[in-house]
C-alpha cells in the first residue's frame, strides 16, 4: 500500500519555480526539452538480497535560461521528472532539481530585487539507499532587495536584505530566515573590486521543527576579479554562531576559481571553510551543481555545522565529443547533532559522442562515499549509465538507456544492487546529462 505523505509545505515552491521560469519565453539564451518514457527496475526499493520489480512511467522536462539585460537577470537550470509506478506500493512523485537566480532592476544601477530558489530531494534515512520510500522534496526560496549607492568614482555602499524559507516535504525541519548585510566596495580596476562586509542571519524553526533558533554573523573581505579567461572570487574573515546563549567562532574562507583553457575546455575549483546549514548545502554555497535527478547530500538536521570543502570540475566540449569530470570532498562537523559528523567524497565522469549524423551515445560513472565519524553507518554508492539516442528530425528523438546501481553499507543492511532500463521519446534541445 502506498505510504501516505503530508501535504508538503514545499509544494508552494513549485509556484515560485514557475514564476522564475517565466523569462523562458523572452530569454535570449534558452534551451528546453520534454520527454515521456517507460522504465523497468529489478529492485526499485534497493534492498539487500533483491527486491520488488517495478514498471515506471515518466514525463519530464529540462530547461536552462541565461538572460542578462539592463533590467532583468535570469540564470535558471532545471531537470524534473514525474514518476508513476505501476504497482500500488508507491505514490507517484516529482523528482529532480531546479536552481534559479533572478534579479529585476528597479532603479538603474542602484536598486534591484532578487528572487532565488533551489529545489531538490534528500534521503529521509541517510543510512539506506535512495528509493521511492526513502526520498523527500526539499526547497529553499529567498527574496529581497539589493542596494548600491555610489559614494564617489571608486567607492560604493552595498546593502542587502533577504527573507527565506527552507521547507521539507515530510521531515520536521522547516525554518524561516531573515538576513541583512552591509559593505563598502572599492573598484581597483575595471575588472577587479575589493570590499569589506558584515552580515547577520537569524534562523527560526517552524511548526514541529526540533531545534533552537540561532544567529549567524560574518565579517569578511571580498576580492573579485574577472578577465577574458579567468574569474576569481575570494571571501576571507571570521564567522560566529550564537544558539541558546552558547556561541562559537570559526575562520571563514570561500574561494571560487574558474579558468577557460583553450577554446573547448574550462576548469572550476572551489574550496573553503564556513559555518552553514542545510539551506547552504542545498545552494552549494551559491554555486549549485547542474540540475539532475540525483538526491542531494543533506543531513536530516537544520542546525548549523562547520564545513570544510574542496570541489573540482573540468569540462571539455568538442565538435563530436564532450567530457566532464568532477571530484569533491567535504568535512562536516555539527554543532548540536555530533552524531551526524561525517566526511563525504564524490567522483563523477560523463562522456557524450556523436556516432553519426543522427545517432549519439553517452556514458557516466558516479561514486560517493560517506564516512560517519561517531556512529556506524559508513556507506558508498556506485552508478554506471549508458545510453543511445536516435534523432528523427531537428528536435524529435528516441533514447534507450540502462543503468546499474550498487549501494554498500557497513551496517546489517549490507549491500543492494539495481538494474534499470528506460525507453524515452524526447522533443526539444539536447542536454548532455540526460
Amino acid at each position: 500500500m502506498a505510504t501516505p505523505k503530508k501535504t508538503a509545505r514545499s509544494e508552494y515552491s513549485l509556484i515560485v519555480i514557475a514564476a522564475l521560469a517565466a523569462p523562458l519565453a523572452a530569454a535570449a539564451e534558452a534551451q528546453f526539452a520534454v520527454d515521456v518514457g517507460v522504465g523497468s527496475s529489478n529492485n526499485i526499493e534497493r534492498t539487500a538480497g533483491g527486491g520488488r520489480d517495478e514498471t515506471i512511467g515518466s514525463a519530464g522536462a529540462q530547461f536552462t535560461v541565461q538572460h542578462e539585460s539592463r533590467r532583468l537577470y535570469a540564470n535558471i537550470d532545471g531537470d524534473l521528472a514525474w514518476f508513476d509506478y505501476s504497482g500500488s506500493a508507491y505514490d507517484s512523485e516529482l523528482v529532480g532539481t531546479v536552481n534559479a537566480a533572478t534579479r529585476v532592476g528597479l532603479v538603474q544601477d542602484r536598486l534591484s530585487w532578487s528572487l532565488d530558489d533551489s529545489f531538490g530531494q534528500t534521503r529521509r534515512d541517510l543510512f539506506t539507499a535512495p528509493s521511492p520510500l526513502n526520498r523527500e522534496n526539499v526547497n529553499y526560496a529567498s527574496t529581497g532587495p539589493d542596494l548600491q549607492l555610489h559614494l564617489d568614482d571608486d567607492f560604493t555602499l552595498l546593502a542587502r536584505g533577504r527573507y527565506g524559507l527552507l521547507s521539507y516535504e515530510d521531515s520536521p525541519l522547516d525554518s524561516s530566515r531573515k538576513s541583512g548585510a552591509l559593505g563598502v566596495q572599492h573598484e581597483l580596476a575595471s575588472t577587479a573590486t575589493v570590499s569589506v562586509n558584515v552580515s547577520r542571519e537569524h534562523i527560526e524553526p517552524h511548526g514541529g521543527a526540533v531545534f533552537d533558533s540561532y544567529d549567524r554573523d560574518e565579517v569578511y573581505v571580498d576580492y573579485a576579479a574577472k578577465g577574458a579567461r579567468t574569474a576569481l572570487s575570494l571571501d576571507a574573515g571570521a564567522s560566529r554562531v550564537d544558539q541558546g546563549g552558547d556561541s562559537a567562532g570559526s575562520a571563514l574562507l570561500r574561494l571560487t576559481f574558474t579558468r577557460k583553457i583553450g577554446d573547448w575546455s574550462s576548469l572550476t575549483a572551489r574550496l573553503g571553510r564556513e559555518q552553514t546549514d542545510a539551506a547552504g548545502t542545498l545552494q552549494a554555497g551559491g554555486q549549485p551543481p547542474p540540475a539532475s535527478l540525483d538526491t542531494q547530500s543533506l543531513s536530516q538536521v537544520s542546525e548549523p555545522y562547520t564545513s570544510n570543502y574542496v570541489d573540482l570540475a573540468w569540462s571539455i566540449t568538442g565538435r563530436v565529443t564532450s567530457l566532464g569530470f568532477g571530484a569533491s570532498w567535504a568535512d562536516e562537523n555539527y554543532r548540536g547533532a555530533s552524531l551526524q559528523d561525517r566526511r563525504r567524497t564524490d567522483f563523477n565522469a560523463t562522456a557524450t559522442r556523436a556516432l553519426g549524423p543522427r545517432v549519439s551515445g553517452r556514458a557516466s560513472l558516479q561514486f560517493s562515499h560517506y564516512n560517519y565519524l561517531r556512529v556506524a553507518g559508513d556507506n558508498d554508492s556506485r552508478a554506471a549509465d549508458l545510453g543511445l539516442s536516435w534523432r528523427f528530425g531537428r528536435r524529435l528523438s528516441a533514447e534507450i538507456s540502462g543503468s546499474y546501481y550498487r549501494y554498500t553499507s557497513d551496517t546489517v543492511i549490507g549491500h543492494a544492487t539495481e538494474e534499470r532500463y528506460w525507453l524515452r521519446l524526447r522533443y526539444g534541445d539536447s542536454f548532455a546529462n540526460r
